[in-house]
């Protein structure tokens, strides 16, 4: 695993969980909007 690597896969998995976050809040919004 080179630094480049490790840099590219935690950028892929922060970005992956940025979505689901941003999807679960918007979803738990508008259930109880």
């Amino acid at each position: 695993m080179t630094k480049a690597g490790f840099c590219i896969r935690f950028t892929v998995v922060y970005t992956v969980v940025m979505a689901i976050a941003g999807v679960s809040a918007g979803l738990l919004g508008m259930e109880s909007a």
